[in-house]
């Protein structure tokens, strides 16, 4: 018996330090990917937050300080190992700020991880995007196109005509909304004008929110606006 208590005492000796590793390892880990970039400067005010994880994984949250509200994270599914979720923020981010993000997810076996980091928006100041139906908007008539006007061709990285940019925007609605037909065209001094066509008319009496994108799910423009009552 006391050869017995002596091996389980001595097994739990050994084990414990193995465990301990184990749980303080497991509670902070870094993605496969992030974006903005890990202490990246200059960054768009209307920019996504995004983290890369493995498939099987699960994403629990993302803050930022400051606090930056996030309307809707979406997911994009990178290969058959990898996924992306991507935070959209309510509103375009503050100018020369710099922003603490903390991401927290859960893996395959339910352990919860941790990982942290931080960027900075542009030092100066800058027109944001106008988009129509304009923010909060009301009466929008259930025809109408979404459109966003850019006051310079900030386009999308790789990106070197509007066309090319039309190629990978992207406008995600919810309530659902199918785009049928994406354009951009010069407009103002230099700038750039979005529209997005839906192919079929909208919902009356219907609340949508727009969060405008692109392939590379790296830039966002979040909005609402209400259709007119029929």
């Amino acid at each position: 018996m006391k050869n017995r208590k002596f091996a389980c005492a001595l097994a739990l000796l050994i084990l414990l330090p193995i465990l301990f590793s184990i749980s303080c390892e497991s509670y902070w880990q870094e993605p496969l990917g992030v974006h903005p970039q890990p202490n990246a400067e200059d960054v768009r005010y209307y920019t996504t937050i995004s983290v890369t994880l493995p498939k099987d994984y699960e994403l629990i949250e993302i803050r930022t300080k400051p606090f930056v509200e996030i309307a809707h994270v979406g997911e994009h599914i990178m290969d058959s190992e990898t996924i992306k979720f991507i935070g959209y923020p309510a509103s375009i981010l503050e100018y020369e700020t710099t922003y603490n993000v903390n991401v927290e997810f859960k893996d395959s076996l339910g352990a919860i991880h941790r990982y942290g980091w931080k960027f900075s928006t542009f030092r100066h100041g800058s027109v944001g995007p106008e988009p129509d139906p304009e923010p909060k908007g009301h009466n929008v008539s259930t025809d109408a196109a979404i459109t966003i006007f850019f006051h310079r061709f900030t386009g999308h990285r790789g990106a070197k005509t509007r066309q090319e940019w039309a190629n990978v925007a992207e406008l995600i609605m919810m309530p659902p909304v199918k785009i049928g037909q994406i354009t951009a065209e010069e407009a103002g001094l230099a700038g750039t004008l979005l529209t997005f066509v839906p192919e079929k008319p909208l919902r009356p009496n219907t609340t949508y929110t727009a969060i405008y994108t692109t392939q590379a799910k790296e830039q966002c423009y979040v909005w609402e606006f209400t259709t007119v009552t029929k």
